[in-house]
């Protein structure tokens, strides 16, 4: 009974023991310790952030407003220094390691050694305090004390929580130049391509560009809480960023100041320089875009009325264009052109007009190979051979090709009540209803019909005197034919109508037609 008792209390002790330990292991056992970096912060809450060193502010950013949703779609800006807007990625960057950062092992405070910078984290009314402390060999890994801990966490995780103010700021705040209206001193361009308002002359592609490039390229290397006024500074914008750059920075003068809506600091001279220098052909003839039409055009209105379609294939008037006199065409209109001085003309001989993707722009053609564009301030001069391009009527665009087949396929020619068919053997012919054919003759015409070719289009009103039908049969698929309608014999050839379309044959094709109809 007593070795009983004895045993029973031997056994309560290891129990004892056992459970303690399992308590203590507990506490960083996986999957069963919190290792956030701050237990429990629920980051859509935060509200603030500051940066404390030696116990004393340095710098704080705070959201605007509450808001609803995710906490990177409300704006942040800094409350001390005020250096202006907080840069979205950024904030959302730095919450997102909050977040979603996790330490390695924890150990007492005094592990991380001293620890003066800290990052105060208030969330739902709450301050919690970060503070960095030293840095393991290797710079891997870094202590932070979190409450009475210290937790090592990865060296990335601390740079990402404490970013400095440059790191947090909007840092290039004309980022975007290239899609949104910009404004230089008294100049304001807008639309695509650009326009200089309020004359809308479309200001040269490269001049654009440049200005837009050298914009985009200024970015912040110091931060000013208050920049000091500069009474010639060059007025830039940039959609709803309105700023100044001039006159040396407080505290570093080989910088140079800009002070915009939203942020305000020092960028390189050399960026503030090429901002001018891009600026500067605003102001002369340079700005004026060499090229007649500078986009890709979707349609265009001739001169004589007829309509180019370039949305999916080149038509002209409904009709398949000819490719290479269309190329010719837009080689024209996108070439630089020479432009002169203003000349005033009572009315333009005729006009061209481009629409293209959101715009039209109208070319006003006058004598003397001159054109104006949209009625902008100035003449353009076109060379002899790119004004005859220019003025081309609709039809001599339309593509002379009235089909293509292979010559082996054609296996039957009606002219008019002759019939011609094809033999078993190539080249053999026979003429129907008589039987006899000149082979020779026929294979020749059957090659001239396989693809014909007009000399031109729009061919006058005519009387049909000859009707020619050809029946295609390729090895696969079903027969199909093409119609051919002739008028007269004249000395340049026929008019005639292929597949309802009127143009001019050749006088060749024309003759060899005739002969076999009688």
């Amino acid at each position: 009974m007593i070795a009983t008792r004895r045993g029973l209390a031997i056994l309560a002790v290891v129990n004892l023991l056992l459970l303690s330990l399992f308590v203590v292991d507990r506490r960083d056992a996986p999957g069963l310790v919190d290792r956030a970096l701050v237990a429990g912060l629920d980051v859509a809450s935060v509200t603030a952030l500051r940066w404390d060193d030696g116990g004393k502010p340095v710098l704080g950013i705070a959201r605007q407003s509450p808001g609803e949703g995710a906490e990177e779609a409300t704006p942040w800006r800094f409350t001390a220094p005020a250096y202006g807007d907080v840069e979205a990625a950024a904030i959302a960057n730095l919450l997102a390691t909050l977040r979603g950062a996790r330490w390695h092992r924890r150990d007492a405070a005094a592990a991380a050694g001293p620890h003066p910078r800290s990052l105060v984290i208030t969330a739902g009314g709450h301050d919690h305090v970060l503070a960095f402390g030293r840095v393991l060999d290797g710079g891997e890994q870094v202590w932070l004390v979190s409450g009475d801990d210290a937790i090592l966490v990865d060296a990335w995780v601390a740079r990402a929580l404490d970013p400095g103010a440059l790191g947090l700021v909007i840092r290039r705040p004309f980022e975007g130049a290239a899609r949104a209206p910009i404004v230089v001193g008294d100049r304001h361009l807008d639309g695509a391509p650009r326009r200089l308002q309020p004359s809308g002359v479309i200001v040269a592609a490269s001049v654009a560009a440049e200005l837009e490039q050298a914009l985009e390229a200024l970015a912040l290397e110091r931060l000013v809480a208050t920049p000091v006024p500069v009474p010639d500074a060059l007025v830039l914008g940039v959609g709803g960023v309105r700023g100044k750059l001039g006159g040396a920075c407080p505290g570093a003068p080989a910088l140079v100041q800009l002070e915009t809506s939203i942020v305000s600091g020092c960028v390189a001279a050399a960026a503030a320089d090429r901002v001018r220098t891009a600026a500067t052909p605003l102001t002369t003839t340079e700005v004026v875009e060499p090229r007649l039409v500078p986009v890709t055009p979707t349609r265009i209105v001739l001169a004589d009325g007829g309509v180019l379609d370039l949305q999916k294939r080149a038509l002209v008037d409904g009709a398949a264009a000819d490719a290479s006199r269309v190329a010719e065409l837009l080689a024209v209109l996108a070439a630089p052109t020479e432009r002169i001085a203003d000349r005033r003309f009572d009315k333009p001989r005729g006009t061209i007009t481009v629409d293209y993707a959101g715009g039209r722009l109208v070319l006003s053609l006058f004598a003397d190979g001159l054109v104006r564009r949209n009625s902008e301030p100035h003449l353009f001069q076109l060379t002899d051979a790119a004004w005859a391009i220019l003025g081309r009527p609709a039809g001599e665009l339309r593509d002379l090709a009235l089909w293509a087949e292979d010559p082996t396929t054609l296996a039957r020619i009606d002219i008019d009540a002759i019939t011609y068919q094809r033999g078993l053997v190539v080249g053999e012919w026979t003429r129907l209803p008589s039987g006899t054919a000149d082979a020779r003759a026929v294979e020749r015409l059957a090659a001239q019909l396989a693809a014909p070719r007009a000399q031109a289009a729009d061919a006058p009103t005519f009387t049909p005197r000859h009707r020619v039908t050809i029946t295609v049969s390729p090895p696969a698929g079903p027969p199909s034919s093409h119609t051919l309608e002739l008028g007269a014999l004249t000395p340049k050839g026929c008019p005639a109508r292929a597949n309802g379309v009127r143009v001019l044959l050749d006088r060749a094709l024309c003759t060899a037609i005739i002969a076999l109809a009688k």
